[in-house]
């Protein structure tokens, strides 16, 4: 290649390779230069270099047919005036491609173990699973171009799948526009997980799609029982703390060691002022589903109960919402409380709490999907 003046000059090559089945889709490459100048240059390639529909992008972005000139010293062109800056030219393009193309590819459907998601979007939060999913199926397409199943990219909580033994499967269309990827994520331990796909499409500039799933195997509410504490006592996965505002309170919460139905209680004890005692942990709650919280109480006053706190997103409100007092009881009484999460709210925490004097006692905490 011989270049009249100081530019720079990169070769980009997009293939993109269907990664199919029984019926594998044909194969998208293209080359494009891209080249950069600050002023007017002569390009000139070598004669065997092919050419068909030599096209450019002008520096507003607009496509245009290149004018090549053939010479048995070579192919030569000129940087058009309207390509100053920054450009990308096509000496060969291919029939399949369109242009211009400014759109990445859309996530059509989703599923999780065959079962479909319902509410699509590029960010997906399906929740609590009773087990890490044999697979999860993204369908994507694009109405213009075809998808670059080559430069498909999946992450696994930030890593490639392989790192736990996962794998990536692409089922292309013949013209490549529609594809399904199939992730399966391999061995993993109870806990959230992140799934994200970088999807290209097979234009020069790459138009990209990046979706995401997240989904939960760890329980719902962890350690309801309140057994799992760390070298200083301190329970693990619950917070502790106290709400009150102008007058002081004084209060105790603690872990009561063996005095629970079984093992281990939180154990409440509220002594003077305006009294707000809360125990709280985050949980993975999906809107649109309903959840069953249950446990049991016993003590010497009625101050105890359990909120339900998300908060809002956009110009929705903030949820807020608690069960009834849990009476005052010398024996361990159960109580059970449905939960829904209210729509366009995240970040949702369950507090237990008490807001009386006297003394209130809870253990066996259970959070579950209703069936």
């Amino acid at each position: 290649m011989r270049i009249a003046t100081d530019i720079t000059v990169s070769l980009i090559v997009i293939a993109v390779l269907a990664a199919g089945t029984a019926c594998a889709a044909g194969e998208f490459s293209l080359q494009a230069f891209k080249i950069t100048a600050n002023a007017p240059v002569q390009i000139t390639l070598p004669p065997n270099q092919q050419v068909k529909q030599p096209t450019y992008v002008t520096a507003a972005g607009e496509w245009k047919q290149l004018e090549v000139d053939k010479s048995e010293a070579g192919l030569s062109f000129s940087l058009p005036a309207d390509a100053i800056g920054s450009t990308l030219i096509l000496l060969d393009k291919p029939d399949w491609l369109t242009l211009p193309d400014t759109a990445a590819p859309i996530l059509e459907a989703a599923s999780v173990a065959g079962a479909a998601v319902t509410a699509i979007e590029q960010a997906m939060n399906v929740g609590h699973l009773s087990e890490t999913p044999a697979n999860v199926t993204f369908t994507v397409a694009d109405a213009t171009n075809p998808i670059s199943a080559h430069h498909i990219r999946a992450l696994l909580n930030g890593q490639p799948l392989s790192a736990s033994g996962g794998s990536l499967k692409i089922d292309q269309s013949a013209d490549g526009k529609h594809a399904d990827i199939v992730i399966t994520p391999g061995d993993l331990p109870e806990d959230k997980h992140n799934i994200m796909l970088i999807i290209p499409d097979a234009t020069p500039a790459r138009n990209t799609l990046i979706a995401q799933l997240t989904f939960t195997t760890a329980p719902l509410l962890r350690d309801g029982g309140f057994e799992e504490l760390d070298d200083e006592g301190k329970l693990k996965h619950w917070s502790f703390g106290s709400w009150h505002s102008g007058e002081a309170s004084d209060y105790e919460i603690s872990i009561a060691r063996g005095e629970g139905r079984s093992g281990n209680a939180l154990k409440f004890v509220g002594i003077s002022g305006r009294l707000n005692m809360v125990v709280g942990q985050s949980v993975d709650l999906v809107t649109g589903r309903t959840y069953i919280l249950s446990g049991y109480s016993k003590g010497d006053c009625n101050g105890g109960y359990v909120s339900l706190i998300g908060k809002a997103t956009g110009d929705a409100k903030a949820q807020y919402d608690n069960t009834s007092a849990c009476k005052q009881a010398d024996d361990w009484t159960p109580f059970s409380w449905e939960i829904t999460p209210a729509e366009n709210n995240k970040n949702y925490i369950i507090y237990l709490r008490s807001t009386s004097k006297g003394t209130v006692y809870m253990d066996d905490i259970e959070l579950e999907a209703k069936q």
